[in-house]
């Protein structure tokens, strides 16, 4: 990190409306009460709600029921808290927005696609860096397996699986820089045969 750069290392965290300054928590856009800190259960397509220092973000994947060879999209709805930016990969000296799939079997994560970023003057280091700001879309692509081990394990109405990651960023203002973070994030997944119903 360059000189000038302000690191805040305790209180402070500015929020989007309903995020919490501390840890994080989510919740179930129904209104489905959960334990602070856990993950909810998927309802119907309602995106599952992630609080987090300077943003809230929004899961959701493509399609109800996914079939063994084809593409899902997981897609990751961020919000930034006003007045705060995250800086956007290809940054030098700062942590850029990173999402990540853990690796499991059954599922072949590609690379994520990032929106387009904006250049932010930031006259502490009298540079342009790029950055994200206000609401944007990460997209995640994972390939459902196809081998006959995996279509082995299905039931005959499928099953469920949840697919986990994580989501590095750095928040800061024009003024100060927050330490980098990272949240746990996941997707459930209902997975069926070939030519279910």
């Amino acid at each position: 990190m360059k000189l000038g750069t302000v690191v805040l290392l305790c209180a402070g965290f500015f929020a989007a409306p309903g995020v919490r300054d501390t840890g994080f928590s989510v919740e179930s856009a129904t209104g489905i009460a959960v334990a602070r800190g856990s993950l909810s259960t998927r309802m119907d397509d309602a995106p599952v709600i992630v609080n987090a220092p300077h943003l809230q973000i929004a899961l959701t994947h493509s399609g109800r029921v996914a079939t063994p060879g084809t593409d899902v999209h997981l897609i990751t709805d961020i919000q930034v808290a006003p007045d705060v930016h995250v800086y956007a990969p290809g940054v030098k000296d700062y942590r850029p927005l990173q999402l990540t799939i853990n690796p499991m079997p059954g599922i072949e994560p590609g690379a994520p696609s990032y929106p387009k970023s904006k250049l932010l003057f930031l006259k502490s280091i009298n540079q342009d860096v790029p950055v994200f700001e206000g609401k944007f879309r990460v997209v995640q692509d994972v390939n459902i397996a196809s081998s006959p081990e995996f279509i082995s394990s299905l039931q005959p109405n499928g099953k469920m699986i949840t697919v986990t990651g994580e989501l590095k960023y750095q928040a800061c203002t024009l003024k100060v820089c927050f330490l980098p973070a990272t949240v746990q994030l996941q997707w459930e997944l209902q997975v069926a045969p070939s030519g279910h119903n």
